[in-house]
């Protein structure tokens, strides 16, 4: 989806696109896929993920949103 952003963001200037909600179901299908082999391929790799969610400050990110939304 974030690349989708940026495409559309950076080339909507140029080109006129015609959004298709088909599509975003499908990048976010091809997201749950891709993150389900790497996983299965790489188990490792999630302390890695876990950390860098924690350290960045995505994860307190994430609890200000859920707070305000009551």
């Amino acid at each position: 989806i974030l690349i989708a952003n940026y495409i559309e963001h950076h080339y909507s200037k140029v080109y006129t696109f015609t959004k298709h909600p088909i599509l975003d179901f499908i990048g976010i299908i091809m997201g749950v896929v891709f993150g389900v082999v790497v996983i299965s391929f790489y188990p490792d790799v999630v302390p890695h993920v876990t950390g860098f969610f924690i350290e960045s400050g995505a994860r307190d990110s994430v609890v200000q949103t859920l707070m305000n939304v009551k």
